[in-house]
């Protein structure tokens, strides 16, 4: 047609670019080629595009070899065909989806002129089908048909028997029926072309879309010979015998006697031809047994949620599991508690503390002086007595020497000035001396010098009475620290590990030790170190000292806090689950009065509680739910956590009418 165009969708081409080509289209019909791969998958793709169609006033018929695509589609309100050979745009469709011919005058019946020597073309430029093998047959006429006059034209329609040979796969065209709304036919027109060289292929009669339409073969450019059987209507004589009278089909009521078709119109350059529907019957049956499978199975779901209602199916096909799992917090803290050496006050968060001693029996040990120690020697020390003959004064120097008979020194320890003698009496002075060697044999006598001569002319010594003092060296033991540490050292430690056994006997079973505990130790000896002694003895004892709390009453005391923190933080219905876990983080004395500040942390998992009197609530609250109804009240209910479902074959997503069929199992949790 003049007024068609044909638009071929590119695959990368979108929606928008597709509209806008539309737009510029001035045409009314237009062809829209979709190739595959394309981006126009979508329905709403296809229904904006219809709505845009609509409002351009365009007839757009969609060709595309993709059955999704055809089917999108013809969904959305287009024209569809899988192939360009379809009947032009303009043309509507009977009640079986083939194109017929609505406006213009009908198809003109053909009559005995028809036969002509040359059936190629009817009119000119008109198309007309191929030649027509005539094989004559003489058929007896069958009682009360008329005869028709000469010149007139036969009201019946010609019968196309065969459509040639048979091999080419083509089944061959059924008799001609007349029209009515209820005939099951499908119908081609085949339109003047104009010149045959230039002529589009005929298109091809409308097929219902199918699975297996890809699977049709086309209708070729140019049908197969048809032969064409005659039979005479009237015996002879009795008036002019048709070339061409179609036979009834079987079991299609006769045309009545003097009924005459419409008409024929002006010429025109189409026949209609009448083909019978083709089908393929495994389709059709698949096709039902699909639609037969989707009632049972609508029924069945509608019929089973009716029946969940109404308590007409037995529970355990209709029954379901809820699964909750219950809200399970975890709580922890850390608290400040006092251990007092007084009275404790719960209220101040105190609790009791207090010291504890112990005193080790005393341990005796005696050890020897291992110190010696060196007296050194002493010179013994004396008078001399010097004497002067001489009628003047001598001199004699400090540290003049003067030796005995037995050859022992003695020393002079001042300068002696002796008078003059003065006759008869002689000069004399009297100086202090020292053995010259230390040691007891400087111990002279007295007169062990009597008159000796000494160191200058006229002077003569003395000594009126005996040396004294005069010591040989001497040595002495003495006390050390070693000594007295040599005892202490093995005997404290066992004084220290008896005396910590000992104190840990007092320990309460409710009390723990704040710290170690500490011992000194208590040391007495007869001999300080020093001392000249031979041997000390050594008495040890420990006293040993320590400080315990209440180390129950701190835990139960903080778990009291901890569990009154989740009463008042979770409120009614959560439990505890295990232990309280509580740990002491730091015990610092803080005063002289032994007064212990603790940190305790305590830790806890409380779990929300489900009696059977809470299951049954919650199984009337879900009753004859949906699946997402009763999760969103479950989930709305306290305690609950999360919430999954298992339901009976026949219940579908919906959760029994009667709460007995619900069965609640609540997961269980672990604590801290």
């Amino acid at each position: 047609m003049a007024d068609e165009q044909i638009i071929i969708v590119q695959p990368e081409e979108d929606l928008t670019h597709l509209r806008e080509r539309l737009e510029q289209v001035q045409n009314r019909y237009i062809i829209l080629v979709v190739q595959p791969p394309t981006q126009l998958r979508s329905h709403l793709s296809w229904r904006l595009l219809h709505s845009r169609v609509r409002e351009l006033g365009k007839d757009v018929l969609v060709v595309t070899s993709d059955r999704q695509i055809r089917s999108i589609a013809k969904v959305s309100g287009f024209k569809v065909d899988n192939t360009m050979t379809s009947p032009p745009l303009g043309r509507t469709r009977g009640p079986t989806g083939r194109p017929v011919r609505r406006n213009g005058p009908p198809a003109r019946s053909r009559s005995s002129s028809d036969g002509d020597a040359n059936p190629a073309k009817s009119e000119a430029g008109a198309v007309t089908p191929p030649p027509i093998d005539e094989v004559p047959e003489e058929i007896a006429p069958q009682p009360g048909t008329p005869t028709p006059a000469p010149g007139q034209s036969s009201d019946n329609r010609f019968e196309i028997e065969d459509l040639g040979d048979q091999d080419n796969g083509i089944p061959p065209i059924r008799d001609a029926r007349p029209e009515s709304e209820e005939e099951d036919t499908l119908r081609f027109e085949i339109e003047d072309l104009g010149d045959l060289d230039n002529a589009i292929t005929p298109l091809q009669a409308a097929r219902p879309e199918s699975e297996e339409e890809d699977n049709l073969p086309p209708v070729t450019q140019r049908p197969p010979p048809i032969r064409r059987v005659t039979r005479p209507l009237s015996p002879a004589g009795t008036g002019p015998t048709p070339s061409r009278v179609p036979r009834p089909l079987p079991g299609t009521p006769a045309r009545a006697a003097g009924t005459r078709r419409a008409a024929a119109g002006p010429s025109r350059s189409a026949r209609t031809y009448t083909l019978p529907r083709s089908s393929n019957p495994r389709l059709l049956i698949a096709i039902a047994l699909v639609l037969l499978t989707l009632v049972l199975l609508l029924g069945i779901f509608a019929w089973t949620g009716t029946a969940a209602r109404l308590g007409l199916v037995p529970e355990g096909l209709l029954g379901a599991t809820v699964t909750i799992t219950p809200a399970s917090p975890a709580l922890k803290n850390t608290y400040v508690i006092s251990a007092v050496t007084g009275p404790p006050i719960a209220s101040q968060r105190q609790v009791q503390a207090r010291f504890l001693s112990y005193t080790t029996s005393s341990q005796t040990a005696t050890v020897k002086a291992a110190g010696v120690g060196h007296i050194p020697a002493t010179a013994a020390t004396g008078n001399l007595t010097l004497f002067n003959a001489l009628p003047y004064p001598q001199t004699l120097a400090l540290g003049t020497v003067f030796t005995d008979t037995n050859g022992i020194q003695v020393v002079s320890d001042t300068t002696a000035l002796i008078p003059a003698a003065k006759p008869p009496a002689e000069g004399s002075v009297t100086v202090s001396g020292h053995a010259a060697v230390p040691g007891k044999n400087g111990n002279i006598q007295a007169l062990d010098f009597n008159d000796v001569s000494c160191c200058a002319a006229g002077v003569t010594v003395q000594n009126t009475a005996a040396f004294s003092g005069g010591r040989d060296e001497q040595s002495y033991s003495f006390v050390q620290q070693s000594d007295i540490d040599s005892v202490v050292q093995p005997v404290k430690l066992a004084l220290a590990q008896s005396g910590q056994a000992s104190l840990k006997t007092q320990i309460l079973a409710n009390e723990r030790l704040i710290g170690p505990v500490q011992c000194v130790s208590n040391i007495a000896s007869d001999h300080l170190p020093g001392d000249r002694a031979t041997s000390v003895t050594v008495t040890v004892s420990d006293a040993c000292t320590g400080e315990v709390y209440d180390w129950q009453g701190a835990q139960s005391l903080a778990a009291s806090l901890l569990r009154m923190e989740a009463a008042k933080n979770l409120g009614a219905g959560y439990k505890l689950i295990g232990k309280l876990i509580t740990t002491v983080t730091k015990a610092p004395v803080i005063d002289t009065q032994g007064t212990v500040t603790l940190l305790i942390a305590a830790k806890g998992v409380w779990v929300f509680q489900f009696d059977n009197a809470r299951k049954s609530a919650l199984a009337k609250l879900i009753a004859g739910k949906s699946g997402q109804q009763g999760q969103t009240l479950l989930l709305s209910q306290p305690g609950v956590a999360k919430v999954d479902f298992q339901f009976s074959q026949l219940s579908g997503n919906t959760l029994p009418a009667n709460p007995n069929a619900i069965t609640i199992v609540v997961q269980s949790a672990s604590g801290a």
